[in-house]
Formats: structure tokens, C-alpha cells, sequence
């Protein structure tokens, strides 16, 4: 018995090692199967034979095509008869509100929602469709006449909004249970429309956006765990209407437009929903179960939303602080950012997660300072913004950047109050943000070489400008004549083209200088000095292609 023993022991490693194999291979056909729409219960049974092998090779269809007239008249007019069928039966529930006493009202009501869930029981086997159509028609009703019980009557049945809302609540359990059974994408936007809905009908304080916050964590993990990708990308945008249509006074219920007098810590539950879809991103294998359009949207709907709303809360509530929140607001979605590449590697949602902080950062420095000195900050805010696209390879910032950087730029020139040390500011940034595109091209291949060009020419362009603001006029022409000079020094120390070129091609500005402005406003000392120098330079240059030659 004892020699026996391994041999029993290893039947039951190997069976134990078969019987895993087998768990994992039909998890994985449950997947698919849930991936490519079915249901559980949906695939072909004894009642639904399948094709013989002579019809597969044959090429004949396992099932008969339905044609556009089958179609339009079992399903399209199904499901118009069968939403005007509920929409009319909400008006008779409506109508019995008004006209009969509140205990018939109550029972007319449930009576009416019990007979179609009743009656899409019985259609349930011969009348497949119908069938699933009406059932959530009857949770709808269910809803509609516990709402009426409180809510849009003169005179409640039950008159304590709190037990009112208990009893939605558990409705809205209900609903999100028989979601989780039914495993419907579709069914599942109704307990979370609905619990918007129920949040704003509260017309309460913090009960409304807790309620808000709770029913986008219900969204959050049917989105993360069932995988639905449209429901998922909805419920987002939904969450945020819902928390600006709570802020502009709730006008669901009839009220004026306008925002509220009070900020109800709103600031707190939109990070906290910002952080909670956020977590969608970083569920394990999500690569896998989310597409790529996907994933953008998520992280799209998700920072645009957030930020729009924060914002529009921070600029009424906290006018006085706004760079502060916009600070904050920067480092909150940058953190972010740094998750998703440190922990993802993702570019894109790392580079719009990025590009909003950096948006918050630039209305923050908007709302802190004042011309000119403000635009000093907004430039070296962009040689920041490099150094972090380079850190998250994204070329998407580094365009983004660009933009934001000439538009600086342009905003700047038209500004009245001109300093010369904004401008050198200017001119260090420009040719500090070109070496740091320089030596980042090993992590951005793709970085346009245009974007050097830019960015020497406007680094030259505004660094001669701030000499010119700084200096006295009898020095101009000369240092003007020394940058160019230096410009072109360093682009055949460094082999760097557009380098060479610039600084060529600024000479000519110096040697104008002299003639058109120096020969006729100068003092005689100071124009035979910017002479002489700007001349010996001019030689020097040319005996220097002369020995390259």
C-alpha cells in the first residue's frame, strides 16, 4: 500500500493541474463570449439545432436572414408601440395623481406597474423581445410611481422626503441587482440615470452629491468589471452634467438658472469622482478589455470634465483665490499624469491628464500676476512643460507646448508695458527649450524640425529686442553683432544647421543698424566704436570662410 502511495499522489497533481487548466480555459470562453454580445443561456441548445456539416460546407446559413420588412415590423415597430405603450401609461398614472384619492393613487399606480411585469413574464418564451422590452419598462414604472408618492404632488402621500428617497434608493437597488443578473450594458444605464436623477430631485445639500459621487462609484465598477465601454465613456459625462446642473440651481425642478449662493464643498466630491474613474485606468490587464478610442475617452471626458466644473466653482466661490485652487487643481491632475506613466507607461492618457494640469497652471499664474512680469512666469512654464514631455515621451505635449508658447509670445508683443528682462527671459527659454528638443529626441523621434527653427529665430529675435530695450543706444548695433556672431559660433562648434543659418542671416541686422540709425543719432565716439567693431567682425567672419574654403 505504501509503494502505491506516490502513484496516487501523482494522479492527483495531475488532476489537479487538468482541472485548473480546464477553469481557465472556460473563463476565457466566457469572456469572449461575453466580449462578442451574448448572454448566458444564448448559445445553441437542443431546441436550436445546429447546422449539419453537409449545410456548413454547402455554405447554407445556420439561420434565415431576416429581411428589412421582418425586421421593421417585429422589432422597430416593437419597440416604438412599446415606449408610446409606457409613455402612456406614465399619463394615466399622472392623471390618477390628480384625480383620485391618495390610497387609489397608490394602488392604481403599483397595480399598473405589476401588470406589465406580469405580462412580460408571460411573453417571456413566445414573445422573446416584447418581452425583454416591457420588463424594463416595468422597473421604469416601479420608479415613476414611487417618485410620484412624494415628489411633484400637491399634496404628498408620503409627505417625509427622507422616507421618500429610502424607498428610490431601494428601487434603485432593485435595478442595479437585476442589471448584475441580466449582465445588460443597456439595462445598466437605468439605476444610474435614475440615481442622478434621484440626486437632483432631492434638492438637498450634501445628500445630493454624496448621492452623485456614490452612483458614479456604481458606474465606475460596472464599467471596470463588466467592461462595458459605452455605458462607461456615458456615465462620466453624465456625472458631470449632473454636478453642473446641481450647481446652476438645479432648473429640473423649475428654478432660475443661476449659480448657487453656497459652494457645498463641491470642490471635495469632484476630486473625489475625479480619482474614482481615474482608478478605472489602472485595474489590471485593462489594455486588454478597453480599446484604444476608449481609453482616450476616459481620460478625455474624465480631466475636460473635471476641470470645466472645478473651475467654474472656484471662479464663482473663490474669485479671490482662484490661483490658489488652480495650483492646487495643477498638482492634483499632474500627479495623476505621473500614475499613469510610471505605473501604465500610457502616453495618451499621461499627456491629456498633463495638458490640463498644465492648463490649471497657467490660469493659476494668470490669476497671480500682472503684466509684464506675468508673462515671464508663463515662459518658463513652458520650458517646464518640456522638460516633462520628454520625461513622458509624449509628442502630443511637445506640440501642445508649441502652440502654447507663440501664443505667449504674440500675447506679449502686444502688450504696452515692455521690460527688458522679460524679453532676455524670452530668448534664454527659447534656446534652452531647443537643446532640451535636442538632446529628448532619443526618448520623441518624432519632434518636428521646424519647432528648433522657432525656436532659435524667436530666442534671436527677442533677445536683440531686449538688448535694445536695455541697453544704451551707443551699444545696440555691437551686441546685436556679438549674439548673431555667437549664434553662428555655436552652430559649427555643435554641427547644428538652422543654428548656421540664423546667426548668417542676423548679421545683415547689425550692419543695418549702423547705417540707418548709428551714423545718423550716434555721438562720433560711439559710432566710430560700433564701426570699427561691427567691421573687424564682419572681417574676422570672412576670414574664416576664407581658411574653410
Amino acid at each position: 500500500m505504501g509503494d502505491d502511495a506516490p502513484d496516487y499522489q501523482d494522479l492527483a497533481r495531475e488532476l489537479s493541474t487538468l482541472r485548473t487548466m480546464v477553469e481557465k480555459v472556460h473563463e476565457r470562453v466566457r469572456r469572449l463570449e461575453r466580449a462578442a454580445g451574448f448572454r448566458p443561456g444564448q448559445i445553441t441548445t437542443p431546441e436550436q439545432p445546429r447546422s449539419t456539416e453537409a449545410e456548413a460546407l454547402a455554405g447554407t446559413p445556420s439561420a434565415p436572414k431576416i429581411s428589412l420588412e421582418q425586421r421593421i415590423g417585429e422589432y422597430w415597430f416593437a419597440q416604438a408601440g412599446i415606449v408610446i405603450f409606457i409613455l402612456g401609461l406614465i399619463f394615466l398614472i399622472s392623471y390618477t395623481f390628480t384625480e383620485f384619492r391618495p390610497f387609489w393613487q397608490a394602488v392604481t399606480g403599483y397595480g399598473i406597474t405589476f401588470l406589465i411585469f406580469g405580462l412580460s413574464r408571460l411573453m417571456q418564451k413566445r414573445f422573446t423581445f416584447l418581452s425583454e422590452i416591457l420588463f424594463p419598462g416595468s422597473l421604469l414604472l416601479l420608479y415613476y410611481v414611487t417618485l410620484r408618492l412624494h415628489f411633484f404632488h400637491a399634496e404628498p402621500i408620503i409627505s417625509n422626503k427622507a422616507i421618500a428617497l429610502t424607498l428610490l434608493l431601494i428601487i434603485l437597488g432593485i435595478q442595479l441587482r437585476i442589471t448584475w443578473q441580466k449582465d445588460s450594458q443597456l439595462l445598466a444605464f437605468m439605476p444610474v440615470l435614475l440615481g442622478f436623477l434621484t440626486a437632483l430631485l432631492s434638492d438637498t445639500h450634501h445628500f445630493a452629491l454624496i448621492l452623485i459621487v456614490a452612483t458614479a462609484v456604481v458606474a465606475a465598477l460596472l464599467f471596470s468589471i463588466k467592461h462595458w465601454q459605452i455605458f462607461g465613456i456615458a456615465s462620466i459625462g453624465f456625472t458631470y452634467v449632473s454636478f453642473l446642473i446641481y450647481l446652476l440651481n438645479n432648473p429640473i425642478l423649475g428654478k432660475e438658472i443661476q449659480l448657487l449662493p453656497r459652494h457645498d464643498w463641491m470642490l471635495v466630491y469632484l476630486v473625489a469622482t475625479l480619482i474614482v474613474f481615474t482608478l478605472v485606468s489602472f485595474r489590471p490587464r485593462v489594455n486588454e478589455y478597453l480599446t484604444r478610442v476608449t481609453r482616450i475617452a476616459l481620460t478625455t471626458v474624465n480631466s475636460s470634465g473635471f476641470y470645466l466644473v472645478a473651475l467654474l466653482v472656484t471662479f464663482h466661490f473663490f474669485h479671490q483665490n482662484l490661483a490658489f485652487w488652480n495650483f492646487v487643481f495643477a498638482g492634483v491632475l499632474f500627479a495623476i499624469a505621473t500614475a499613469h506613466w510610471t505605473i501604465r507607461q500610457s502616453k495618451y492618457s499621461t499627456s491629456f491628464y498633463a495638458s490640463f494640469s498644465y492648463i490649471a497652471l497657467t490660469i493659476g499664474i494668470l490669476s497671480a500676476a500682472e503684466a509684464p512680469d506675468i508673462f515671464l512666469y508663463l515662459v518658463w512654464q513652458s520650458a517646464i512643460v518640456i522638460g516633462t514631455a520628454i520625461w513622458f515621451k509624449s509628442g502630443i505635449i511637445i506640440w501642445a507646448n508649441m502652440g502654447i508658447y507663440l501664443i505667449v509670445l504674440l500675447a506679449y508683443l502686444f502688450v504696452p508695458a515692455e521690460s527688458g528682462m522679460v524679453n532676455v527671459h524670452f530668448a534664454i527659454v527659447a534656446f534652452f527649450s531647443e537643446r532640451l528638443l535636442t538632446v529628448g529626441t532619443v526618448r520623441i523621434k518624432k519632434t518636428p524640425v521646424f519647432f528648433h527653427y522657432i525656436y532659435v529665430f524667436t530666442g534671436y529675435a527677442m533677445l536683440v529686442y531686449g538688448l535694445a530695450l536695455l541697453l544704451p543706444p551707443g551699444y545696440v548695433s555691437m551686441f546685436w553683432f556679438i549674439v548673431s556672431a555667437g549664434i553662428m559660433a555655436v552652430g559649427y562648434v555643435l554641427d547644428l544647421r538652422y543654428y548656421k543659418w540664423i546667426g548668417f542671416s542676423s548679421i545683415v541686422a547689425p550692419v543695418f543698424r549702423i547705417f540707418i540709425i548709428d551714423l545718423a543719432a550716434l555721438e562720433p565716439i560711439y559710432r566710430v566704436f560700433s564701426f570699427v567693431a561691427i567691421g573687424a567682425g564682419l572681417m574676422a567672419i570672412a576670414i574664416f570662410y576664407t581658411r574653410k574654403g
